[in-house]
């Protein structure tokens, strides 16, 4: 059975030799180091080689660097860039209406010297009271 783009084994990572570069295929690599190594994603825009960061091994799975590089590889196949992409994901998450009763109850905290209390809270918290909001 042929395995296309899917080159590396659970196995193979696991047993990689710091210091190393492993490619699985795709444009997803394997940078491995003492401590664990990291998955990039390898792709072209624009005639400019570019990488981009996915995750840490063992914290991410190579089946899940897999599903990633997947994903980003759809965007660069339409000529969009990837981490541009993934930055205009984290701005909009950030400022979804989920988030941003939350940032706004913990500006009026710090506002009124509740640093505190606002840190503690907003660190951990799920929404802010809503005699607050």
């Amino acid at each position: 059975m042929a395995r296309g783009d899917n080159w590396l084994s659970a196995t193979q990572v696991k047993n990689a030799p710091s210091g190393s570069v492993i490619q699985d295929g795709g444009g997803l690599s394997l940078k491995t180091s003492k401590n664990g190594g990291r998955c990039f994603y390898r792709f072209q825009i624009n005639g400019k080689r570019r990488d981009m960061g996915l995750g840490s091994y063992p914290d991410m799975s190579l089946s899940d660097a897999r599903r990633e590089r997947s994903k980003w590889a759809a965007y660069a196949e339409r000529g969009e860039d990837p981490i541009a992409e993934r930055e205009r994901q984290r701005l909009e998450a950030e400022n979804s209406q989920t988030t941003r009763p939350l940032r706004k109850w913990r500006q009026w905290c710090l506002r009124r010297g509740r640093k505190v209390f606002a840190v503690m809270v907003c660190a951990d918290a799920g929404s802010p009271p809503e005699s607050s909001m």
